[in-house]
């Protein structure tokens, strides 16, 4: 940065505070006194003049140093220069009144700040979007990976800043900020694999009602959809992505509606590693039948998945890698869960056996499903083949040891499912048995 960097950003936000689209978003985080309609136009834009040209100002070696970088301060260029040299709620987001002295360093009222970071927190303005009515502000411990998302969003910024300015109205309110985040990450990741943890702030300074709201991302998760658009995975991923989208409303085509519309699995990603199991059964296993009676079920298109009948859109690989890179599962089990799938496949495609496929597709208890694999296995020996899971197998799967279910087995079977489900389908067998499959499925 030099300052005849600083100076381009400082002329160009003098003009975008005074638009409709960034004055109204500067109560959200400084309380911008001056907007105030009794301060006269003059006194409005010689203060903004001036806290952007911060930087200008000369550094005070007898001031404490910054509160947030260490630099010597400055005495903030305020118009009454009576406010003393330190910063304020109209300057800094969530800090306290300005007459309220307690939590700040030095038994002082406000902050020591140097030169660039007032200029900074100022870019906030046009940097973070403003998202339902609050500021969208993001961090990460990749430096790369946080700049490279606020670079993403900046032309869209600076369009909505330049419509306003040119029509003298706001622009279109954005909406859904973790679909909007992870939008802009999956546009960025598209171009080279970036990674890292993310936290999204959605806070208001508003006096009114101060908030905050704190999502993490860790670095596993920015690990997993970076690796999803690899040759292997990409296919599968953007299907998923596609058709976890929010259904428009019905006088609005889905590009129109889009700055305003949720992408289901990109919200779920949030949920995770805590909420793997749900995520697994209704993105990638496709069963999400909770939701057909839920308040989600006119928008979320996740009330429609078909389970088996979106065999389509099921994928093994995208699913092996959420399962090593999300939940960290060991290579062993992943393998013994595949085997398992396959096994299963083998023996519903050679006898056509659908009470095999039910039984399996359809089984909820631990006990049930563990009952269902040794009658398999012994009718399998019985027909001169192999059982469908040995012993072996069958701990590394579903048991810490003898009679003691690992307290995941319902997600290892979901996979196992999956699993399943994809080789059925690459051997047409629904396609073979599909009139028939949803006969019995409705009798059921």
């Amino acid at each position: 940065m030099t300052p005849d960097d600083l100076e381009k950003f400082a002329k160009y936000a003098e003009q975008a505070y005074f638009t409709p689209a960034v004055s109204g978003y500067l109560t959200v985080l400084f309380t911008a006194n001056y907007i105030n309609p009794s301060w006269t136009a003059a006194n409005k834009h010689g203060h903004v003049a001036n806290i952007l040209r911060s930087f200008k100002v000369i550094p005070d070696s007898a001031l404490p140093p910054c509160s947030y970088c260490g630099r010597p301060s400055i005495h903030v260029p305020y118009i009454d220069a009576a406010r003393g040299s330190r910063a304020y709620r109209d300057l800094v987001p969530m800090l306290s009144g300005e007459r309220i002295a307690n939590f700040f360093p030095d038994g002082d009222r406000g902050l020591s700040l140097c030169a660039l970071c007032v200029v900074a927190l100022q870019a906030l303005a046009i940097g973070a979007p403003m998202c339902e009515g609050r500021a969208l502000i993001i961090f990460s411990d990749s430096p790369e990976l946080m700049m490279g998302i606020v670079n993403a969003w900046l032309p869209e910024q600076r369009k909505r800043i330049q419509l306003s300015q040119a029509t003298g109205e706001k622009p279109a309110k954005l909406a859904r900020p973790r679909s909007r985040l992870i939008e802009k990450m999956e546009e960025l990741q598209e171009q080279r694999a970036q990674q890292g943890r993310l936290t999204m702030y959605l806070l208001s300074n508003s006096g009114q009602g101060p908030s905050v709201e704190i999502h993490e991302l860790p670095a596993t998760i920015t690990s997993f959809t970076a690796r999803a658009k690899a040759q292997k995975y990409r296919e599968a991923w953007k299907d998923l992505v596609q058709r976890a989208w929010e259904r428009p409303s019905k006088d609005a085509s889905f590009e129109d509606d889009r700055p305003r519309l949720r992408n289901y699995l990109y919200e779920d990603l949030f949920s995770l590693p805590d909420q793997a199991g749900r995520f697994i059964r209704v993105h990638f296993l496709r069963k999400a039948r909770q939701l057909r009676a839920s308040k989600q079920a006119e928008t979320n298109p996740a009330a429609l998945f078909g389970g088996w009948r979106d065999a389509q859109s099921v994928s093994w690989n995208l699913t092996e890698l959420f399962a090593k890179e999300v939940i960290a599962m060991e290579k062993q089990r992943i393998d013994s869960i595949k085997q398992l799938g396959d096994r299963l496949a083998e023996e519903i495609v050679a006898t056509n056996d659908r009470n095999l496929w039910w039984s399996t597709y359809a089984a909820q208890g631990y006990p049930g499903i563990r009952n269902a694999l040794i009658r398999q296995s012994r009718k399998s020996i019985a027909d001169g083949r192999q059982p469908v899971i040995s012993f072996d197998h069958f701990l590394t799967v579903f048991e810490e040891g003898e009679e003691l279910a690992r307290v995941d087995w319902r997600l290892a079977w979901d996979l196992v499912l999956i699993r399943l489900i994809e080789q059925l389908h690459a051997k047409k067998w629904f396609e073979q048995n599909k009139k028939v499959l949803e006969s019995e499925e409705e009798k059921a």
